[in-house]
């Protein structure tokens, strides 16, 4: 038997912050790894179980690569090279690129009122004007 172990959990910074333009299905389940990551983070830790959630920002992909402003999407390769840096450290949450991190994580200090005006801003910020772009491109699959 093992004496530990390592579980990584994919998430994606879109759990940390509702945004409207996005698929509330895909916010929402995002939101629910993050805490899942957490609850199983505090159930296996003392039995040397290391758990890490990694919250991608936007990521050059054929999914995303002309749906969102291009000032927020990272390369792959240099995605791949974070998320690889990130499983090797003993950090909880992996969440790249800095500038959404950043941004989300202060409006969470913020008030809902306040909080809520400040999405309203930003989300047009992140998008180019195209609504539930990921239930979209998957029902169009073979």
């Amino acid at each position: 038997k093992r004496k530990g172990g390592h579980i990584v959990i994919i998430g994606s910074a879109s759990g940390l912050i509702g945004l409207s333009d996005f698929h509330d299905g895909y916010v929402v389940s995002k939101s629910a790894l993050i805490r899942l990551a957490e609850c199983i983070k505090l159930k296996f830790e003392t039995k040397n179980i290391r758990v890490q959630i990694i919250n991608p920002g936007f990521i050059n992909t054929n999914l995303i690569s002309k749906k969102i402003n291009t000032y927020f999407i990272l390369p792959l390769d240099i995605a791949v090279n974070k998320i690889i840096k990130g499983i090797n450290s003993n950090k909880f949450e992996i969440c790249f690129p800095l500038n959404v991190y950043l941004w989300v994580k202060l409006l969470q200090f913020y008030p809902y009122k306040i909080y809520f005006l400040w999405i309203n801003f930003l989300n047009p910020l992140f998008m180019v004007g195209i609504k539930c772009f990921i239930c979209d491109d998957l029902l169009q699959l073979p």
